[in-house]
């Protein structure tokens, strides 16, 4: 029958083992929220309704290519992880919309050009780092809340199913979504401007190989998680091995 040694190594090792698996990946720092385009209670100077409210333009699909400088999301201390995208309704034009159900696909990369400097030709916006984050059917609505200052919540809400590793000092981030179908659900908030960081390309077709380029931004909230942190390999072979030590004393107990 095993000592006093082997029972306290059987209970040890395996909580040792499992909580260093769980700490495997702890992120050093806390999600990141930033807001791209304009503060968070201020609504911005435009409205827009592409790429989901179709229905106001006579239903069909949509395709919006939008950019966004590194500068508007400089804050991240390195590469991290793009988990959600969010927008809201517009402050004057927008208004809530109940369930609706959207046919996308998005893609994140980073680019070399800027804002107000997108090609007409969606194809030459793309990095070589391009990553499906989304793709099928999603539900989004909005409740159009009100902030103080006018602006809307941010509630339409684009979770990601394959985060994208976004590293500010790769480029700036280009967006690119398709919708398919006709919904109706709402206008977005937007800036209209040079030199605020933002613009796109638009096309009322996603078979469409080029679009309409302007200075038009939808105001964004990103959600990033850190990278995970590796443990040191010597941690994770001193772990395995109280393990395997408390497997043998088992063993040496059965006997």
């Amino acid at each position: 029958m095993p000592g006093p040694s082997h029972f306290a190594m059987n209970r040890i090792a395996p909580a040792i083992l499992l909580c260093l698996a769980l700490g495997h990946g702890a992120a050093v720092h806390a999600a990141t929220v930033l807001v791209a385009g304009a503060s968070a209670g201020t609504d911005g100077n435009y409205n827009s309704g592409f790429p989901f409210n179709t229905s106001l333009f006579g239903g069909g699909s949509m395709r919006l290519q939008q950019v966004y400088e590194a500068g508007e999301i400089a804050a991240l201390p390195g590469p991290q992880y793009l988990t959600t995208i969010a927008f809201r309704a517009d402050g004057a034009h927008g208004s809530g919309f109940a369930a609706a159900t959207l046919d996308l696909r998005i893609d994140l990369s980073t680019t070399l050009l800027g804002a107000d400097n997108l090609s007409p030709t969606f194809a030459e916006n793309i990095g070589p780092d391009r990553h499906t984050v989304f793709e099928g059917a999603i539900t989004l609505s909005s409740t159009a809340t009100a902030l103080a200052g006018g602006a809307k919540v941010f509630d339409i809400l684009l979770a990601l199913t394959d985060p994208f590793l976004f590293d500010p000092a790769r480029g700036n981030l280009l967006l690119d979504i398709r919708s398919y179908g006709t919904t109706t659900t709402t206008q977005m908030d937007a800036v209209n401007a040079r030199a605020d960081g933002l613009s796109r390309v638009v096309a009322r077709d996603v078979r469409a190989t080029a679009g309409a380029a302007d200075t038009v931004g939808l105001v964004t909230r990103f959600t990033f998680q850190p990278q995970p942190v590796p443990l040191p390999p010597a941690i994770w072979l001193l772990a395995t091995s109280l393990v395997a030590l408390a497997g043998l004393g088992r063993g040496r107990g059965r006997r």
